[in-house]
């Protein structure tokens, strides 16, 4: 039973009342409390999207999502990020990043004077551009996240290959514990190319 109240839900709404639960979750090594272990425990149980849900993890952290140059970024693939204590990720993806907000992948949202929120009016060029945008994002992390668990920097042959299982271990052996950094990957492009 969920205890939280949200639009929608009841006191009586149970986890099987949803058709698929997804999860997505922060590798961000400033979180002392969560280990290595506990992840890979967290990884086995939540595998699949209609039982228990399932995880997709961002390396290190959501705003790698606009950790890009101009689309598409041919070098995305060498991207990494120094697992260093005082360092801070959404200042450095800020800084790095073509993309100052998320325009380039959404809908403009503005207040009005009455403080309502307005999204801009959805243009089929700004809706192809999103749509371009979203693909080209989605295609440099699939290759991405390739390139961790094979070092081929293409599309993998079959989702398997990339499963966030995989995309772990691999980042735990060629980045962390070898080289004390990680490679920047996002979560919910690797969730788009797994649902569609």
């Amino acid at each position: 039973m969920l205890q939280d109240k949200e639009p929608g839900i009841t006191e009586n709404t149970h986890i099987s009342d949803f058709a698929e639960v997804y999860l997505f979750f922060d590798y961000d090594n400033q979180d002392q409390s969560s280990s290595d272990e506990k992840i890979n425990e967290m990884l086995n149980f939540f595998d699949d999207e209609t039982g228990n849900g399932k995880l997709y993890i961002s390396y290190p952290m959501i705003e790698s999502i606009y950790y890009t140059k101009k689309l598409p970024d041919k070098n995305y693939y060498t991207y990494v990020y120094l697992l260093q204590p005082k360092m801070h990720f959404k200042t450095e993806a800020n800084k790095f990043s073509d993309y100052k907000s998320f325009d380039f992948i959404a809908f403009r949202a503005k207040k009005n004077k009455l403080g309502k929120l307005h999204i801009e009016e959805p243009t089929p060029e700004r809706v192809k551009q999103i749509t371009e945008n979203w693909n080209l994002l989605q295609e440099q992390n699939v290759c991405k996240a390739n390139y961790i668990c094979s070092k081929k920097n293409n599309m993998p042959q079959n989702k398997a290959q990339v499963s966030q299982k995989n995309i772990f271990e691999y980042q735990k052996l060629n980045y962390i514990q070898q080289k004390k950094e990680i490679a920047i990957l996002n979560s919910f492009t690797m969730f788009l190319y797994d649902y569609f």
